[in-house]
């Protein structure tokens, strides 16, 4: 039992910590006995689950309701001035270290456009909608975790979208030695004229992304606490991915919602570039599953949910 040695662990750190000539504070606030728990700089360590190999680091409780305070207030007021909106995005950009994926890039672009204003403004609808969106997620957001026994093979995901008539997309997932499972779609219409109305009738980006975010909730419980790869053969989405932002606002809209999911579920994605005629989610992605039949005569086909898909683009 590590507790046993807790106050002659304390006492031995303290007096080398004086032998180098360092001096500790003495202040009661921070001259706290070992604990499994604590808080330095703005976050809360939590060693509590260790006999379990896991570790978690989440941000201070006062610190996520300081940030709800602010959004709130800018919500209601519908104003807010370029410093504490240059304030907020710090804060916030240091809460989201201290969670689970890479969730917020809206919201932290929007804040900087506000904040270089200077002045105290009106917040557009864009940036009241990221507050917005702030408050809910830090209600449910998942604290960061350090696992020490993720030793399980990684989920392999090759993702494909294709825009010609229709628009059409595909993913294959591949878990150890069981069978392969894919998904091979065609995009409803008022899906893809929703996109269209945001920016043109070009939506191959969107396209591309979308098959990402079918995956992640269509295999929730297999990437659930798993390593997962991504393979996409469209670089503009892969980078998206990577830095959880786009600068087109339906781009943007699959990246969160696509981080979120990972987040919450904690998968930890890596987003790689694969040919397209390496891409074994190619054919699906055409409604043509031929190649990957011959490939993988046991693969197991799974139907997109569109309500569900739709309920969670909302």
């Amino acid at each position: 039992d590590c507790s046993r040695l807790a106050s002659t662990s304390e006492w031995c750190f303290k007096e080398f910590m004086g032998l180098m000539g360092m001096e500790l504070s003495s202040n009661p606030s921070k001259d706290k006995a070992f604990q499994e728990a604590f808080e330095p700089l703005g976050v809360r360590i939590d060693f509590s689950r260790s006999s379990e190999d896991l570790i978690v680091v989440a941000p201070k409780e006062s610190r996520v309701a300081e940030v709800k305070a602010v959004a709130t207030e800018a919500i209601r007021s519908e104003v807010m001035s370029g410093h504490v909106a240059a304030s907020l995005a710090h804060k916030a950009r240091f809460l989201r270290e201290s969670l689970f994926g890479r969730c917020g890039a809206r919201l932290l672009r929007e804040l900087a456009v506000h904040a270089a204003n200077g002045r105290e403004a009106s917040i557009s609808s864009d940036l009241k909608e990221r507050l917005q969106w702030l408050v809910r997620y830090l209600d449910r957001a998942r604290p960061r975790e350090v696992q020490a026994n993720l030793v399980a093979k990684p989920v392999v995901i090759f993702t494909d979208g294709a825009s010609e008539e229709t628009v059409t997309v595909g993913g294959v997932l591949f878990d150890g030695d069981a069978p392969p499972e894919f998904f091979s779609s065609t995009v409803p219409e008022d899906v893809v004229e929703g996109w269209r109305a945001q920016g043109g009738q070009q939506v191959i980006g969107q396209a591309e992304l979308l098959p990402v975010y079918i995956a992640s909730r269509l295999w929730e419980e297999k990437l659930r606490d798993r390593y997962s790869l991504w393979f996409l053969d469209q670089d503009a989405a892969r980078r998206g991915l990577i830095k959880g932002y786009s600068a087109s606002l339906r781009s943007g809209a699959l990246i969160d919602a696509t981080s979120e999911v990972l987040s919450q579920i904690g998968s930890f994605p890596w987003f790689a570039r694969v040919g397209t005629a390496s891409n074994i989610a190619d054919g699906p992605s055409r409604l043509d599953c031929t190649h990957l039949y011959e490939l993988f005569p046991e693969a197991k086909r799974c139907e997109v949910t569109w309500a569900r898909i739709r309920e969670g683009l909302a």
